[in-house]
């Protein structure tokens, strides 16, 4: 079976056959399964987890610290400093994480290997 497909241009409209799909039409819930939603979740687990206790740990104490200066009174200016001192040591775990989950996406190489590349050359060093 064809179909017709209409598209508009600067000259006109232009009217194409193509044909549809030839396989049965699938939800992804029958395709993939229930299960599939969670699909990567210990790995965005082992690879945020560590980035955020250590944002958390450093926010609470960059935030103990400056409620005792004369900030104290200025809420949000103290909130603002210690999440961006707290993002700064989070981003020393986050950044090589992401680097390897992005080398491994594009699939040129594995995980074991991506995580050579990022941690131990200076390339990869480089580019975190």
């Amino acid at each position: 079976p064809m179909r017709l497909v209409t598209a508009a241009t600067s000259q006109g409209t232009v009217t194409v056959e193509r044909p549809r799909e030839q396989r049965k039409e699938e939800s992804w819930l029958e395709e993939l399964g229930l299960a599939s939603i969670y699909d990567g979740l210990l790995a965005n687990v082992f690879k945020e987890a560590p980035s955020s206790a250590l944002y958390l740990g450093v926010y609470e104490a960059a935030r103990s610290a400056l409620n005792q200066t004369p900030l104290q009174h200025q809420e949000l200016l103290v909130y603002l400093l210690a999440g961006a001192v707290g993002e700064v040591y989070g981003s020393v775990i986050r950044a090589p994480s992401e680097a390897v989950k992005t080398r491994v996406q594009t699939g040129d190489v594995g995980t074991m290997e991506a995580v050579k590349t990022v941690l131990f050359t200076p390339d990869g060093r480089k580019c975190t």
